[in-house]
């Protein structure tokens, strides 16, 4: 692709997770969703509000099958070394 002219920034945000435990380790599309892998890295519980910075979203848990677990509140809570994945869709 053609280089940018540097207006976005040098950092994107599609997911705020506001943790020094819980890392966002992908973000990936498929299938024309979105969908963001989240990795309790600490070895400890923890728990997380997760926000999209970009206006309103349906967030939704999803397991490896890219099935519905449940929808998302304000916050998640990790076991240690628990992987979530989010399914993130905007909405208008």
């Amino acid at each position: 692709t053609v280089p940018g002219n540097g207006r976005l920034g040098s950092e994107v945000r599609l997911l705020e997770v506001p943790s020094s435990d819980v890392i966002l380790s992908a973000i990936y599309n498929e299938k024309g969703r979105v969908y963001a892998r989240l990795y309790e890295h600490r070895g400890r519980p923890s728990e997380v509000s997760v926000g999209y910075p970009l206006g309103k979203a349906k967030l939704t848990e999803v397991n490896l099958a890219g099935q519905e677990v449940k929808p998302v509140s304000q916050s998640l809570t990790f076991r240690p070394w628990q992987i979530r994945t989010i399914r993130i869709e905007p909405l208008k």
